[in-house]
């Protein structure tokens, strides 16, 4: 009996010791965002019948990192209640925002227009990725309203992606916006041509007065 035991022990410790492992292994390729790897190990790991939690979770999580969130929901449904006891909020923040990145580059302007919203009201790290490229934009709007939900962001990429549009931007409504930006966003590097704008006599009226507000600031 005490054998038996002793036995049990061993095979629960080594089999907790493999999830350890492959866990540790998914969660490396997630860190370095090699997703499609993440994903690899986490089909070999799962298994219905036989996979503990956390490596279910794991696998739906990989499967919203890769962009198949429609996938990791229905796996979700698939599971039964007594295991949403177990279930992260990692994972349903990474499918939640698996969405979000879909939806950000979705051909509908409406649609990439209130997801930029929503992204903003995280007030999350991922937030900055999706911000910068929608400054980017072929939709001028859409441009805008990044440029003015950015500017409560001090990070450097979305700095430094403001001090190139005042470069390049050459749509005139888009461009006050970036005016303003660089006033709310602190860039230092850009108060010479802010100075240069009020002096012009060829700048509009709007143009003087949004760079002297981005001056104040």
């Amino acid at each position: 009996m005490k054998r038996f035991i002793v036995m049990s022990l061993l095979l629960a410790i080594c089999a907790f010791a493999g999830e350890n492992s492959q866990l540790e292994r998914i969660n490396s390729h997630i860190l370095i965002e090699d997703f499609s790897s993440a994903l690899d190990d986490a089909k070999l790991s799962f298994d219905n019948n036989s996979a503990s939690n956390k490596l279910k979770f794991k696998y739906i999580e990989c499967l919203a990192l890769n962009g198949e969130e429609l996938k990791a929901i229905k796996e979700l449904k698939n599971l039964k209640e007594d295991d949403y006891e177990h279930l992260n909020f990692d994972t349903i923040e990474n499918i939640s925002w698996a969405i979000l990145n879909k939806a950000s580059k979705s051909t509908q302007y409406t649609t990439r227009l209130t997801t930029l919203i929503g992204v903003h009201l995280t007030q999350d790290v991922r937030a900055i990725k999706i911000l910068n490229n929608s400054m980017k934009d072929s939709n001028a709007i859409i441009r805008s309203v990044s440029l003015q939900l950015s500017s409560s962001y001090m990070d450097k990429p979305l700095k430094e992606m403001v001090n190139n549009l005042f470069l390049n931007e050459k749509l005139w409504l888009v461009r006050l916006e970036v005016i303003k930006a660089i006033g709310k966003m602190k860039v230092f590097e850009r108060e010479s041509e802010l100075k240069e704008i009020i002096a012009n006599e060829k700048s509009t009226f709007e143009e003087k007065e949004v760079a002297i507000s981005s001056l104040v600031n």
